[in-house]
């Protein structure tokens, strides 16, 4: 018999002093349900928060532009007000400004992509009409490694009969659609993006409320292998509708599984009450700690794994209806040492239910904040407290000290394999979260500036537009593959348990055929004089065993090997600019520019 360590989580409980009442911030908007976002849609370094839900009157939508200093104040946006609503973020077309892409049902089905214009804001973007109207999830990532932004749009079937699409990106705002999930007949399907395996490539995991197939509730993974996807059943009670997400609770490099939702249905378990957490060792899933009762009643993001006490590794956040308290509740449980215990400030917190959350550091002193919205009738602080309404409501963390971000990785390296070049760093380390937990954020720019990886941050300061775990994951290697030949720079980050981001690592490289280049010459050979009429002369040491030249894109015009000995190499050749390499005796190539009159 295999044996299970389950932490069941009832009346152990944590002090950490929170005086709730006095942190409670009312958003007055009137919705449930809801997809919450904080993202920095103004560019303006703080993030704004975007609710988007339904109450009995209508749908609506709704932005709340930061002011600092927990001063939010509503504003127009391009958003559609939409019910069931998924809201993405990411750069569809490579020009190094935020995307967003947002699927739900309004007075029809939408499925909107909104691009920023020239004049910075977000708008409709044309290609949206060109879109599988199908909802009511949908995700923007880089599904086949090549750099560029793809499209995933997980719809019900019974819509028009059609089914789950990927749009593929090249990078410029144009897309291949595929259809890969066809035989698939979800209601209510929730999709998003995690490298469950770690091994450089992003896996899809998928909720639902039912899958015909299997006339059941569904929670399954789909795991890539060079963008053929394979489902595969992680072994654990489906929930769906519901919440879901992704973290390393116990600092041993595996992203581990929090989720709740709706039971019955051929779940395994008739019970709507029931959040657990899920170790991820290896790949095999093993049930890890039981949060009840909590009934979120919402296909929304209704928890989260988050370091809400800046302590180094992942809380968790949860809400829904607790019928042994007679009412919602809103609660947070304190990580030690992969043991929760809930903390003694719940019981002073507004309750939901047909709830979402998010976090955020929204006040910028280095804690997460949380934004929640739902339905809240219970007593938070003394008789009469109860709002018996719908709210949006910003709890500002007045609980943890300042949290800093971590160093920024070391040793960034690009090799090339052909056109398939991976890049790679070292295992970069913070004061707290664990070494193996940290999670990368890359990006990758052409010589036209543009973008095949966006890290959707701020790449001189490092602080995230939106505070998730990295483009990367928890890997710190990646290969990109059919990267075109040509000059790049690129660098790449590491993000805490606290979704803050550490400044950019950053290097330039040339990716030509053979491989990507050093970006200088000078330690192995001279070129000169640099320009030059009619020929290219280097002067080498007795390490250089052959040189070649490439024109600017990468093509190679000539290559010749350098004499045992030679101080000198003249090399006739026509006027135009090119690169040249240089080949060392231990393998390793260096490059410069050179110019031919």
């Amino acid at each position: 018999m295999k044996a299970k360590l389950i932490i069941v989580i009832t009346l152990m409980i944590i002090g950490t002093g929170l005086r709730a009442q006095d942190a409670i911030h009312d958003l007055d908007f009137d919705v449930q349900k809801s997809s919450i976002s904080a993202v920095d849609i103004d560019a303006d370094g703080d993030r704004d928060i975007l609710i988007i839900g339904e109450n009995p009157n209508g749908k609506f939508a709704q932005l709340f532009r930061n002011n600092g200093e927990m001063s939010f104040e509503k504003v127009a946006s391009p958003f559609a007000p939409s019910a069931i609503t998924s809201v993405t973020f990411g750069d569809v077309n490579g020009d190094g400004q935020l995307d967003a892409l947002q699927s739900g049902f309004a007075d029809s089905v939408i499925v909107n992509l909104y691009t920023t214009n020239e004049s910075g804001d977000l708008a409709l973007d044309d290609f949206y009409s060109s879109l599988a109207h199908i909802a009511p999830s949908s995700a923007i990532a880089d599904l086949n490694n090549d750099g560029h932004a793809d499209i995933l749009i997980f719809g019900n079937h019974n819509i028009e009969d059609q089914r789950p699409k990927i749009y593929f990106g090249d990078g410029t705002g144009g897309f291949t659609s595929e259809s890969p999930f066809d035989t698939y007949k979800f209601i209510d399907p929730k999709v998003s993006t995690v490298d469950v395996d770690t091994d450089g490539d992003l896996d899809l995991w998928v909720m639902a409320g039912y899958e015909e197939g299997i006339d059941a509730r569904f929670a399954r993974l789909f795991i890539n292998d060079g963008g053929t996807f394979t489902e595969t059943d992680p072994g654990i009670i489906a929930k769906g509708p519901g919440s879901s997400d992704w973290g390393d609770y116990d600092g041993d490099g595996d992203l581990d599984l929090l989720i709740g939702g709706w039971g019955y249905v051929n779940s395994g378990e008739d019970n709507d009450m029931i959040y657990r957490i899920y170790k991820n060792t290896g790949g095999t899933f093993t049930e890890a700690a039981v949060f009840q009762p909590f009934g979120a009643f919402s296909p929304s993001d209704a928890s989260r794994f988050a370091d809400w006490d800046n302590d180094g590794d992942l809380d968790v956040i949860l809400t829904g209806w607790n019928p042994d308290e007679g009412g919602q509740r809103t609660a947070f449980f304190i990580n030690t040492s992969g043991t929760f215990a809930a903390a003694d400030y719940n019981a002073t917190l507004p309750g939901i239910s047909e709830s979402a959350v998010a976090i955020s550091d929204l006040d910028d002193d280095g804690d997460l904040d949380l934004i929640i919205n739902g339905y809240s009738g219970n007593e938070w602080n003394g008789e009469g407290s109860a709002y018996n309404r719908n709210v949006a409501l910003v709890i500002e963390n007045t609980t943890a000290g300042t949290n800093a971000a971590p160093a920024p990785p070391a040793n960034l390296s690009a090799k090339a394999n052909g056109k398939a070049v991976t890049f790679s760093w070292d295992e970069a380390t913070d004061d707290s979260t664990p070494a193996a937990s940290l999670s990368y954020n890359l990006f990758l720019v052409d010589s036209d500036g543009n973008y095949f990886f966006y890290p959707v941050a701020d790449t001189t300061s490092g602080k995230l537009m939106v505070q998730e775990k990295g483009n990367m994951q928890l890997n710190n290697a990646w290969t990109v593959k059919g990267l075109p030949y040509g000059e790049y720079r690129w660098g790449v980050q590491a993000i805490d348990h606290s979704f803050a981001g550490s400044t950019f690592a950053k290097d330039n490289f040339s990716h030509l055929e053979g491989g990507p280049l050093a970006t200088s010459l000078e330690s192995d050979a001279l070129i000169y004089p640099n320009p030059n009429q009619g020929q290219i002369q280097v002067r080498v040491n007795n390490q250089i065993r052959q040189l070649s030249i490439l024109t600017m894109d990468g093509k190679l015009v000539r290559s010749l090997n350098v004499e045992a000995g030679a101080k000198s190499v003249q090399i006739p050749m026509a006027a135009g600019i090119y690169l040249v390499r240089a080949l060392r005796a231990d393998g390793h190539s260096t490059s410069d520019k050179v110019i031919v009159k």
